[in-house]
């Protein structure tokens, strides 16, 4: 959904990919419900500060795409990579007999249909909201500052405060992981598109190096208010029924997506980098492969086997070196799946380059365009 932006941007779609497969990892590892004392607080902690990684891709996307014009092929390309992983895993599971928990036929089936089925809960939405991004983009281009600072107000008020107060029972947005949320992170990146932070009286007055450091504070806050607020919704989990639901309010402002501390977070981050400069073609070579890597390693049958092999849910004891050990499965995790994306780009480019491949694009798109009335 993205386009033309520099190294610096480019550098945080890593990081924040990094932060994904760091989150997944400790999330089925089992070690938050190993750990105890301060080694709880700690990848509490960790866990806190990964939370802002889906929603920094949704504020690239409204950040840049709010200027653009919609482009069939880019979605198409996203569900053609999404399609190869999901099928071409399930073929090799069903090949090999490596599945742990033996999938029906309908399951089979949808992993090999062009269609998500739900088997990548960001995919989905993701798509969604590339394809209403013209609507959404029309909105904002007539949204006055007053009008468009008040519909960002009003959606977190629903999806932060309301949501929160009710657990999703007032408006199901499953802890942010909703289309919803996509909206709300998309007006927001537009949003700092058409008023800049830096245009601000006060930022003006700030070198760089104290913008960095109030969005790395503010980073670090976010985290610890949220990581401490998850211990004691653990702690007071199971008590009572009145505290188990305090605990479930708890748990939601610490973890959705829409939380105002993460929502908060998430900012901060992003402007962290745009006051970064840098420039390098081996960062944007590495960052058109991050979205592979959430498709391989965060597959279902890939995940049902990978860190019961790599020895993470058999380890008893959480301590810095189980921690470690932890933090080295990530960065492994990263570069075999960067690594195996890489060659997938290299034998998909060559066939899409065939001349027979690009007459069979022109004419789909011709026939598509002519059917659809495709006039966004």
């Amino acid at each position: 959904m993205v386009k033309n932006r520099e190294s610096n941007f480019e550098l945080m779609r890593i990081i924040s990919m990094l932060l994904i497969v760091l989150f997944h990892v400790l999330s089925y590892s089992g070690y938050l419900a190993k750990a105890t004392g301060f080694m709880l607080y700690f990848l509490l902690l960790i866990k806190s500060i990964t939370l802002m990684h889906v929603n920094s891709f949704i504020l690239l996307s409204g950040y840049f795409q709010n200027n653009s014009k919609m482009k069939l092929s880019k979605m198409v390309s996203l569900n053609n990579e999404t399609w190869f992983y999901k099928s071409l895993i399930a073929i090799i599971f069903l090949i090999f007999n490596l599945y742990q928990t033996i999938p029906t036929k309908t399951e089979i089936l949808q992993n090999l249909l062009p269609i998500d089925f739900g088997i990548y809960w960001f995919i989905g939405a993701y798509i969604v909201l590339y394809l209403i991004s013209p609507i959404l983009n029309k909105s904002i281009k007539h949204f006055s500052k007053k009008e468009h600072k008040s519909i960002i107000i009003i959606i977190i008020f629903i999806l932060s405060f309301l949501c929160l107060i009710t657990v999703d029972t007032f408006y199901n947005n499953n802890f942010g992981r909703s289309l919803s949320t996509f909206v709300l992170l998309y007006f927001i990146g537009a949003y700092m598109n058409k008023y800049p932070i830096e245009k601000n009286k006060y930022v003006k007055q700030m070198t760089i190096k104290r913008k960095k450091a109030y969005c790395l504070s503010t980073i670090l806050i976010c985290s610890i208010i949220g990581s401490t607020i998850g211990l004691i919704s653990l702690k007071i989990s199971g008590i009572s029924s009145i505290l188990d639901y305090i605990s479930r309010m708890l748990c939601y402002f610490s973890t959705s997506y829409s939380s105002p501390i993460v929502l908060i977070q998430s900012i901060a981050y992003f402007i962290f980098f745009k006051t970064i400069k840098i420039n390098s073609q081996f960062i944007n070579k590495v960052a058109s492969c991050v979205f592979g890597v959430y498709l391989i390693h965060e597959n279902k049958y890939v995940r049902e086997i990978l860190y019961n092999k790599i020895g993470l849910t058999t380890i008893k004891t959480i301590n810095i070196k189980s921690i470690l050990y932890l933090l080295i499965v990530v960065i492994i995790i990263f570069i075999i799946c960067i690594i195996i994306e890489f060659i997938r780009k290299i034998i998909f480019n060559f066939f899409y380059n065939l001349n027979i491949s690009s007459k069979i694009r022109k004419k789909i798109s011709q026939f598509v365009e002519k059917k659809l009335s495709l006039t966004w």
